[in-house]
């Protein structure tokens, strides 16, 4: 998710986010011309999480919301690896 605007303001839209979910990484593009941060926020469900975010931020400067999904590979090797640490 990319939020632009005031980065001042970004502090009180993390929290909000936070009820939402966890958030994982706020990063500033530099190299923009306008002041834009990227978020990354962990949820479980984001088709479900991603309306009560665009809810939550209703009139901040929202540029973006990318929800990607796992291949199969992926998930697969998750739940293999989750098995083999399990005693």
């Amino acid at each position: 998710m990319a939020l632009g605007g005031d980065p001042g303001g970004l502090g009180a839209r993390l929290e909000v986010l936070e009820l939402t979910g966890r958030v994982v990484e706020v990063r500033r593009d530099e190299e923009a011309e306008e002041a834009v941060s990227s978020v990354r926020l962990a949820v479980e469900d984001a088709d479900v999480a991603a309306p009560k975010v665009l809810e939550a931020l209703d009139g901040a400067d929202g540029r973006s919301l990318d929800a990607p999904k796992p291949s199969f590979d992926e998930v697969f090797f998750r739940l293999v690896k989750g098995t083999s640490e399990t005693p």
